[in-house]
């Protein structure tokens, strides 16, 4: 069963993709790869070999960051290809307890979890006949999902752990599971996430990070092993790499050491507990300092004593650690999004890994061959692990000590005629929180001889790109490419950047309907404070009757007031997601009584007004409401109820 699994994976490298990918890869590896970390290896092994010596003063330094940053707990692991450098604990795994971290403390890890489930279903794969090409119509029923592109374009597996099936994010009432005693069937979790999985624009083009994806490669997990996707992993993946405590915990398991979450507020730890959420393949892993060594170290050398090296190949890892299904990665972009496992550039080196967030805990692994050092960083704190990270690979590394050697070129006079302007964000990751991105967000690429300038939508410069050929771009001081030029499947110019796809449009009239919006934004606002300073001072005057366009237009200022505040307060805790609270159920009814108010304020347009100066007032304010109307209509805000949505 292996051999056509195997097929499938050299497939992309000889037909899938283009001759043109094949040979950047080799020019990237020959003329970029070797000279940088050739260079730097005998003095990154020095640094690394005084670091262990000196390991008592990261352990001080660590210390130090936790006390100030009020983070309770840390887990970490550091390791070579062949040697431990650390493994354990710093800080408390419970307060309350006093009870230090240690290394077998287990911590819950979020988003890594896909790193896992990527890996078993790889597993899977090579042990069924299926590919990471095989359409996931073929596995899970139809009514699991919708894809309008389906005739041309179908979901593929590889499509689910890249995060380029168009899927949403997390929608509010599926975040948490509050009704199940024990773990559901992967169907279940998927059915609750039916609102999330529908393709938002053909698959294979665009990345937008998606849990509900992730959710779904669990379930086509468990139609092709036929037995739950935990313990499937727990067989093929963790207990062969010797995790044996690591697991996806759908409760808190009883008589073993885990760490407890923590929020920081006000000033205070607040114990989170242990939450179930609605998708385990997507974010219920826990392991503890030991065991993600094992893992770190099976990463670094691509091979485990117990792991099939036939299955987990080379050809293999290079997927797992590059995208392949985006309009960029097709076209020979390397790096970024590949299989539950993105790229960064760090300390001068190509680094691999994830992050995750969970109730109460932030996490982040990093791991780079030609540093040959990988690093894992828990906190049992709601927060980010990321700067604990930063600090240890600065440890050992050190920060590069002279600006990257890399190959540049001038950019040709074609590419800058049909790409230099202004492009839109077009991949938001949450379809409810996609107007942020259309109103603040926006690039504009300035060609200036052989870089480009890009400025935020208010002309900010951002970042300074060089040409590496081929449309792709270096980022300030990498030395690899991660930025691209392309053109859309319907000829649109697109910039990709840091996952983002970008499409060309006018700045011109994304500035004045940003502008529009944020004003429009404002002025009820304004009025709703006049509007109660108007009634407090008519109250002790002579003339008792209310003026009904000021009392109209108060009313209207006064829902789209609460509208506004009760989403704020519903959406600042994640906690309360799903549930019928005080805020969901002000926001259903305040988006509702919005609308007969802003028309009524328009049927008082025609009516006599006490002044000309507050007719023009009162018609802006009204027309601003009005316009706030088709936006909160076009963005699904009327009539919210974000307990079921």
């Amino acid at each position: 069963m292996a051999a056509p699994f195997f097929l499938s994976i050299v497939k992309p490298f000889t037909s899938n993709l283009s001759m043109k990918k094949h040979i950047i890869y080799i020019v990237f590896i020959t003329l970029l790869s070797q000279p940088i970390f050739a260079q730097k290896e005998q003095s990154t092994t020095l640094r690394k070999k005084q670091g262990i010596e000196n390991l008592i003063d990261l352990k001080k330094d660590l210390n130090s960051f936790l006390k100030e940053r009020h983070i309770p707990g840390a887990m970490v692991s550091i390791v070579t290809s062949d040697t431990v450098i650390f493994a354990g604990g710093f800080g408390f795994a419970d307060l309350e307890k006093r009870e230090a971290v240690s290394a077998g403390h287990l911590f819950r890890l979020g988003s890594i979890s896909k790193s896992i489930t990527s890996l078993g279903l790889i597993k899977l794969l090579s042990e069924t006949g299926y590919t990471l090409d095989t359409p996931i119509r073929d596995i899970v029923p139809n009514d699991a999902f919708s894809n309008s592109w389906s005739s041309n374009t179908p979901i593929t597996i590889e499509h689910l752990l890249e995060h380029t099936t168009g899927f949403d994010d997390f929608h509010t009432h599926a975040i948490y599971n509050r009704s199940d005693s024990v773990r559901p069937p992967v169907r279940d979790m998927v059915m609750s996430h039916r609102n999330s999985l529908t393709s938002r624009w053909e698959p294979g083009v665009r990345k937008a990070y998606s849990n509900p994806g992730y959710i779904m490669a669990g379930y086509v997990m468990e139609l092709l092993a036929n037995e739950p996707y935990n313990e499937y992993l727990k067989s093929r993946v963790l207990s062969p790499l010797g995790m044996n405590s690591s697991d996806f915990y759908f409760k808190k398991p009883e008589g073993m050491l885990f760490a407890q979450g923590y929020r920081y507020k006000a000033g205070n730890h607040v114990s989170v507990g242990f939450p179930s959420i609605q998708g385990g393949p997507a974010g219920g892993f826990s392991s503890n300092a030991i065991e993600m060594g094992h893992f770190l170290q099976f990463l670094l050398n691509r091979s485990a004593e117990n792991i099939d090296s036939t299955v987990f190949s080379k050809e293999i890892f290079d997927r797992i650690e590059n995208s392949n299904s985006t309009l960029a990665g097709e076209s020979g972009l390397p790096g970024g999004y590949g299989y539950g496992n993105y790229t960064v550039w760090r300390n001068g080196f190509v680094f691999h890994g994830h992050d995750g967030g969970i109730d109460g805990f932030s996490s982040r692994y990093l791991y780079s061959r030609d540093a040959d050092i990988a690093i894992s960083v828990v906190i049992n704190r709601e927060g980010n692990a990321t700067e604990i990270a930063g600090k240890i690979l600065d440890f050992f590394l050190g920060e590069p000590s002279e600006e990257a050697k890399r190959v540049t070129f001038p950019i040709p006079e074609t590419l800058k005629e049909s790409h230099e302007g202004f492009y839109g964000f077009a991949n938001p990751r949450q379809e409810l929180f996609k107007f942020s991105e259309r109103m603040l967000a926006g690039i504009s690429l300035d060609f200036e001889d052989d870089i480009i300038i890009v400025k935020s939508i208010l002309g900010k410069h951002r970042d300074t790109l060089y040409y590496a050929g081929s449309n792709m771009f270096y980022k300030n001081d990498e030395a690899v490419p991660a930025t691209m030029l392309l053109t859309s499947t319907t000829g649109k110019p697109v910039f990709w950047i840091n996952e983002s796809y970008t499409e060309m449009e006018s700045h011109s009239l994304r500035l004045l309907s940003s502008i529009s919006i944020t004003i429009s934004m404002i002025m009820p606002f304004i009025f709703l404070g006049y509007g109660i300073i108007w009634f407090v001072i008519r109250a002790f005057s002579k003339i008792k009757k209310p003026s009904r366009h000021h009392l109209v237009l108060t009313g209207a200022s006064l829902c789209y007031t609460l509208l506004f505040v009760s989403f704020g307060m519903a959406m600042s805790d994640v906690s309360t997601a799903g549930m019928v609270t005080f805020q969901s159920v002000l926001l259903f009814i305040s988006s509702l009584l919005f609308i007969p108010s802003v028309i009524a304020t328009i049927v008082l347009w025609f009516k006599p007004f006490t002044g000309k100066g507050f007719r023009f007032y009162y018609i802006a304010t009204s027309s601003a409401m009005l316009l706030m109307t088709i936006f909160f209509i076009q963005n699904g805000f009327i009539g919210l109820r974000l307990w079921a949505y």
